[in-house]
């Protein structure tokens, strides 16, 4: 009997001291980061021989132009080479785009574009001649980094949009935010990576936004939130070149 109670007894402490130290985890224990998966709408990595979305949404993909599969495949040449994607990512709010770049040349270049430039519903971002990255989600309105992109080197970009602010990290450093105009969607039916869209008459002038970016593009994603500062830093530690 009392043998039998010597066991009861050392499985009653056992029980005490894993209940206690479940319950000290469950008070110390640190808030889970929210998670940001579902919210990835585009992710290209281009670290293969071909060009996929390896986000949950699997978007068609057509590689126009000609990359080079056994080399860079990561190098648009700023005349050929662009992405098509069939799908439309203005039509949210919120938004946040990142990706790394490696500008080539003075050139202007578009990163991103779901439509035609200023006074249209597009969502716009590129490169410019001041070797600066800016983006257009309204009719007129433009944003830039603060800082430059500096050529042949790689930077991390990323730009977060909420309808009312937009914001700018380079290399996981907040840089400037912006009050946003109203933000006009529209129902575009395709996003171009690497390029602009088809010239136009705009308020009377002529404008061509079919300027191909000339440089590298790798690790780019497309969200439907805004990301927080630490999510923006943990992803640049996570893909720092």
């Amino acid at each position: 009997m009392k043998k039998h109670s010597g066991v009861l007894l050392v499985i009653l402490l056992v029980i005490i001291i894993i209940g206690g130290c479940a319950l000290k985890d469950r008070l110390l224990k640190k808030e889970t980061p929210k998670q940001i998966t579902n919210s990835l709408q585009l992710f290209l990595k281009f670290d293969a021989s071909s060009i996929e979305d390896l986000s949950d949404y699997h978007n068609l993909i057509s590689k126009q132009g000609s990359f080079n599969f056994t080399e860079d495949y990561n190098r648009f040449d700023g005349k050929t080479t662009f992405i098509e994607i069939g799908k439309d990512f203005n039509k949210n709010q919120a938004l946040s785009i990142g990706f790394w770049i490696k500008p080539v040349k003075r050139q202007s270049g578009f990163i991103l574009a779901n439509g035609p430039v200023q006074n249209t519903p597009s969502l716009l971002v590129f490169f410019d001649s001041f070797k600066r990255v800016k983006l257009n989600r309204g009719k007129s309105s433009e944003y830039s980094s603060q800082d430059s992109v500096p050529f042949n080197k790689w930077t991390h970009v990323f730009i977060t949009s909420d309808g009312s602010n937009a914001v700018f990290y380079i290399n996981g450093i907040k840089q400037n935010e912006f009050i946003q105009e109203t933000i006009v969607n529209a129902n575009h039916t395709k996003t171009y990576i690497g390029k602009g869209f088809e010239c136009s008459t705009i308020a009377g002038s002529f404008r061509c936004s079919d300027t191909y970016f000339d440089g590298y593009l790798d690790d780019l994603r497309v969200y439907n939130q805004v990301l927080s500062s630490d999510e923006i830093q943990k992803i640049y530690e996570e893909t720092k070149k």
